[in-house]
């Protein structure tokens, strides 16, 4: 007679903590002094999952703001076994995350909330999309390159487009931004944060013209 099993641990975190609806392949993890915990997608499209109240659906801001974090090497926690062992052989124990240390501003990004809803009382649309990391379930997202684009506004100093005529950066062409990436781009190239901006605003254009023309209607 064969003794009972037990559940994994992994198993039963992973059904404490299912993954989002909506995850995307390319996931980040945010990190407070050692609390680390999954997005579903990049940070810098993180969005809020507060009730907009124009709407009753779900808000378009992002909960991302370049100067609240930085990108850090953390330590992996310990996971047991062979994968553990094969984690820690191709890692070195380290990732990079998301850091964000100042709790003014974790307490905003531990409720997925945008600026315009953080404390409004507002109600969430969705559920909560931050889950608790965990190295045997979550691997695929462990990164061991820093990612690129995320550099603050420089102060005080004067953006390089060209080091002479083999220069290698472009910059951003929405007026006012101070972006630049490495490598020639098309002209017109915009960045990733004014991307983001722009499609928002489409998405916000576009309901409040379908909301027009519904009530329109005759």
């Amino acid at each position: 007679m064969s003794s009972p099993r037990t559940s994994s641990p992994v198993i039963e975190e992973q059904v404490a903590s299912p993954d989002p609806d909506e995850a995307q392949q390319v996931r980040h993890v945010i990190s407070y002094h050692g609390t680390l915990r999954l997005a579903p997608c990049e940070v810098h499209e993180l969005r809020c999952i507060s009730t907009f109240s124009g709407t009753q659906e779900r808000c378009e801001n992002g909960v991302f703001d370049v100067e609240e974090g930085k990108w850090e090497e953390v330590d992996i926690p310990y996971a047991p076994g062979r994968q553990g062992q094969q984690i820690l052989n191709l890692t070195g124990g380290r990732m990079w995350a998301w850091v964000v240390n100042d709790f003014t501003f974790l307490r905003r990004w531990w409720k997925q909330q945008c600026v315009d809803h953080f404390e409004s009382g507002a109600p969430d649309h969705v559920t909560f999309e931050l889950i608790q990391f965990h190295p045997l379930l979550h691997d695929d997202y462990i990164l061991t390159e820093r990612p690129e684009g995320y550099e603050r506004a420089p102060v005080g100093q004067d953006i390089v487009i060209h080091d002479g005529p083999t220069g290698d950066k472009a910059l951003c062409a929405t007026p006012g931004c101070w972006h630049s990436t490495v490598g020639k781009q098309p002209e017109g190239w915009r960045c990733w944060e004014c991307e983001r901006v722009e499609k928002r605003r489409a998405r916000v254009h576009r309901r409040w013209g379908q909301t027009a023309s519904g009530s329109s209607a005759w």
